[in-house]
């Protein structure tokens, strides 16, 4: 067994495999495999699907095995550069005055 967390700005109902399991923004217990994971309601979120497989069957431990700390940094990079939010953060940020101190990571 696990647990799915789908986040999302609205509450909307989410469905595992066709059945109704909750709703958003909060965890929903799901059996280990790969699930089709669907939200309520219009289809103005992207992306359109999420990679779950993996994660039901990665035990809850602060000692994980390399490859996946390595799966997980990738699978996070993704989803950071698919975040309209945490894009525009970037942009933000690039636009702010630097440290002195840091100046020597722009050479």
């Amino acid at each position: 067994m696990g647990f799915l967390l789908v986040n999302y700005p609205s509450d909307r109902e989410v469905s595992i495999d066709g059945d109704r399991c909750g709703r958003t923004n909060h965890p929903s217990e799901v059996g280990n495999g790969r699930h089709e994971v669907r939200l309520a309601g219009r289809d103005d979120f992207r992306p359109g699907s999420q990679q779950v497989a993996f994660f039901l069957g990665v035990p809850t431990t602060f000692a994980l095995p390399a490859s996946a700390v390595s799966r997980l940094r990738d699978v996070a990079g993704q989803f950071l550069r698919e975040s309209e939010e945490f894009q525009r953060v970037l942009l933000e940020l690039r636009f702010q005055a630097r440290d002195p101190m840091l100046q020597c990571l722009d050479q």
